[in-house]
């Protein structure tokens, strides 16, 4: 495990995969999984260098803002400057899974030139109207292709990923069958790795 120093804000991250592949893929995650490899067979297999970024619960805090005061304004800081080190300074592919949604999108929404693709996994909508207001705003600003994954819907209700779909420029919707075990059956990184690598590594298959 390494830590990664930013304004105000520390980071625990892993980083695996090729070194210098011929694309960076940043994933956010949180609890004990956060920094392992959701699938090694599948990433061994991809000409990538990933970046497994372990967020807890105080560096999602209230993230109403970029340049700001509050945790999560100090995280997406430090999250930046982690992927230019890692990067090279090269266009990266950003991943979040559930609760890290909206760090990641307001990561993407502030740093189109670094962040070219986006794959949301399993993340719920927002809380409420206000919280759902502000989303939709930073969503309307991703230019990024934006790929949304998460489980099949009860009935007539739509899944969460339709709401996210509802308001980003360029998003791609794939659904899969609930997930026996998981919070709220959502699907987790696990479940779509291969699905998730083939949009934010376009082509970089190893020979």
């Amino acid at each position: 495990m390494t830590r990664a120093q930013g304004p105000g804000s520390e980071l625990e991250y892993r980083s695996f995969g090729t070194p210098g592949g011929e694309r960076t893929v940043m994933v956010l995650r949180t609890g004990p999984v956060a920094t392992t490899d959701p699938d090694n067979a599948i990433t061994a297999r991809r000409d990538v260098w990933i970046v497994a970024v372990e967020l807890q619960a105080p560096e999602l805090e209230d993230p109403p803002a970029y340049a700001g005061e509050t945790p999560a304004e100090s995280t997406i800081e430090a999250l930046a400057i982690l992927a230019e080190r890692e990067s090279g300074g090269r266009p990266i592919g950003l991943v979040a899974e559930r609760s890290t949604g909206e760090i990641a999108i307001l990561l993407a929404s502030h740093e189109p030139g670094r962040i070219d693709r986006l794959a949301l996994v399993g993340v719920p909508e927002p809380a409420d109207a206000l919280a759902g207001e502000r989303v939709g705003a930073m969503l309307a600003a991703i230019e990024s292709p934006t790929l949304l994954v998460d489980a099949r819907g009860e009935g007539e209700e739509p899944p969460a990923a339709a709401w996210y779909a509802e308001r980003l420029p360029h998003a791609e919707v794939d659904l899969l069958p609930p997930t026996d075990g998981a919070l709220d059956g959502r699907p987790g990184l696990t479940d779509a790795w291969d699905a998730v690598l083939d949009h934010v590594a376009p082509g970089a298959i190893r020979g």
